[in-house]
């Protein structure tokens, strides 16, 4: 039998056992505390979880040619949070792919999705919002879904996107979002 635990006391038993295991976590990795330092370290200028870097392993950049990745993912997307995007698009701080590639692909994505939406910070926003597209995943068949949205839904689009330079507004990135991202 089982007895539940008040809410507090659960809290602090659950509590209790994570700090034993980080103390057990700390002591075993002790001999690798400069590994777990670039994990660490990685953590924060990716804002990427652990397990997402766990999971990417030897395949995630070292530091420095890491904070190299993240400038030219800022200078392709000028307004674009770049965390975000890694965080959902991990791929893009492998190894696998080298940056004169990635800025190759990215911008030839860019061309492609921004021949099919007029405002550019609606493209940035769409890019945002899916970075695989940097990468070229989602293929024609994607590009022709944005194309669509773009086409039937022109007129909120330009009410929306402004004149284009402007980052898009909350409630327009909410639209855009619903429309282009959850629908299509």
């Amino acid at each position: 039998m089982r007895f539940a635990l008040a809410p507090h006391r659960a809290c602090a038993f659950t509590c209790a056992r994570a700090s034993r295991s980080r103390i057990r976590s700390r002591a075993s990795s002790s001999s690798s505390s400069s590994s777990s330092n670039d994990a660490s370290r990685l953590a924060k200028l990716t804002n990427l979880d652990d397990q997402t870097l766990a999971a990417l392993g030897d395949e995630v950049l070292d530091a420095r040619p890491l904070v190299k990745r993240m400038l030219l993912l800022r200078s392709l997307i000028r307004r674009g949070d770049v965390e975000r995007m890694i965080a959902c698009e991990p791929a893009l701080v492998s190894r696998k792919i080298t940056d004169e590639d990635l800025e190759y692909r990215a911008r030839d994505a860019l061309e492609a999705i921004e021949l099919r939406v007029k405002w550019r910070n609606v493209a940035e926003f769409l890019v945002e919002c899916e970075p695989g597209l940097l990468l070229g995943y989602g293929g024609q068949m994607r590009l022709d879904e944005i194309r669509d949205f773009a086409v039937e839904h022109e007129e909120n689009l330009a009410a929306i996107a402004g004149d284009g330079e402007e980052w898009l507004s909350i409630p327009g990135q909410r639209w855009v979002s619903n429309f282009a991202i959850s629908y299509y």
